[in-house]
C-alpha cells in the first residue's frame, strides 16, 4: 500500500492518487498520525526500523510519498503548540527509519531537505536562494520567466523589488528549473531532458533521492581551472535551490507527467 502523506487540499497528492488508481496501485491519502500504527525495532547496533499499518484495515504500508501535512503553524495556545511539536517529532522518527521507500525522507541531518543537505562533498555549491515561484513560470527554453512573459533579465527591477538578493552573482541566462520525481528529472513542461543533462542535475542531489521537488540550477559554459587557469571542457552546473513544497499550480500541464514518473520510478 502506498501512503501519500498530504492534506485534503493538496492537488498534487490528488494527481498521484488518481494516477495510482489508473495503474492499479493501491494507495491512500494519510493526513494525520492516528491514521497509521507503527512499530519500531532497534537492533544491536542501534539501527531503528519502522513498520507502518493503516489503522482501520491493518494493511501494511510499503512505500510513502511525504508531502508534509504535519508541518502546520504553531497552535493557538501552548497545549496545541505542544501537540503539534510532538506529532512533527513522531513523523520525523517514523519516516526517517521506515523500512520501505520514502519520497522526501527526513533523516538525522534535518526534517526538511535543503541545498546544504542535498550537496555532497566536492560538488559545486552556491548559497541557497529562495525563489518565489508564485510569480514565475518556465519559458519554453527553460529560462525562468516572470508571469507577464518577460525573461528574468528583463524583469530585473521586479526581481530586486521582491527582495531576491540571492540572484546577485548568478548567471541569469543559465538558470534552469526542473522537477525531480523519484529519481527522474523532468523539465517544467513534463518532458525528459537529455541523459547528460539529467546526470548533471541529479548528480547534485544524490543525498536526497528519491524526492519530489522543484530544483533550480545554474549552468555555465566552459570555465577556467582555478589552479592553472586552463579551460575546463563541458558545462558547470551548480545547485541554486531545492524546494519540496510544490503543487499543481507550479507544474501546470506537467502534473500528470510528474505523478506518472514518480510512480514508475520508485513506487511500483
Amino acid at each position: 500500500m502506498l501512503a501519500v502523506l498530504a492534506r485534503a487540499s493538496d492537488g498534487l497528492a490528488a494527481a498521484i492518487l488518481r494516477m495510482a488508481a489508473v495503474r492499479g496501485v493501491a494507495a491512500v491519502r494519510v493526513a494525520a498520525l492516528d491514521q497509521v500504527r507503527f512499530s519500531m525495532r532497534i537492533d544491536a547496533t542501534g539501527r531503528a526500523q519502522v513498520s507502518l499499518l493503516l489503522t482501520e484495515t491493518s494493511t501494511p504500508v510499503t512505500s510513502v510519498v511525504n508531502r508534509y501535512p504535519y508541518l502546520d503553524g504553531p497552535g493557538a495556545d501552548q497545549e496545541a503548540a505542544f501537540i503539534q511539536a510532538e506529532n512533527t517529532a513522531a513523523w520525523w522518527a517514523v519516516l526517517g527509519s521506515f523500512c520501505g521507500p520514502v519520497v522526501n525522507r527526513p533523516d538525522s541531518r534535518g526534517l526538511l531537505p535543503s541545498t546544504d543537505r542535498a550537496l555532497g562533498t566536492g560538488v559545486p555549491v552556491r548559497r541557497p536562494v529562495q525563489i518565489f515561484r508564485a510569480s514565475f513560470r518556465p519559458a519554453r527554453d527553460g529560462v525562468l520567466s516572470s508571469s507577464d512573459g518577460r525573461t528574468v533579465q528583463q524583469a530585473g527591477v521586479e526581481v530586486e523589488a521582491r527582495g531576491l538578493a540571492g540572484f546577485q552573482g548568478l548567471h541569469l541566462e543559465g538558470l534552469r528549473q526542473y522537477v525531480v520525481a523519484g529519481r527522474r528529472l523532468l523539465r517544467m513542461d513534463g518532458t525528459r531532458p537529455s541523459l547528460a543533462e539529467s546526470a548533471r542535475v541529479l548528480g547534485l542531489l544524490r543525498a536526497e533521492l528519491p524526492a519530489l521537488a522543484i530544483v533550480v540550477v545554474e549552468t555555465t559554459g566552459d570555465t577556467a581551472d582555478e589552479k592553472g587557469g586552463s579551460p575546463t571542457s563541458g558545462p558547470r552546473t551548480t545547485l541554486v535551490d531545492f524546494d519540496p513544497f510544490l503543487d499543481l499550480g507550479h507544474l501546470g500541464t506537467a502534473g500528470q507527467a510528474v505523478a506518472t514518473a514518480l510512480l514508475e520510478d520508485c513506487l511500483i
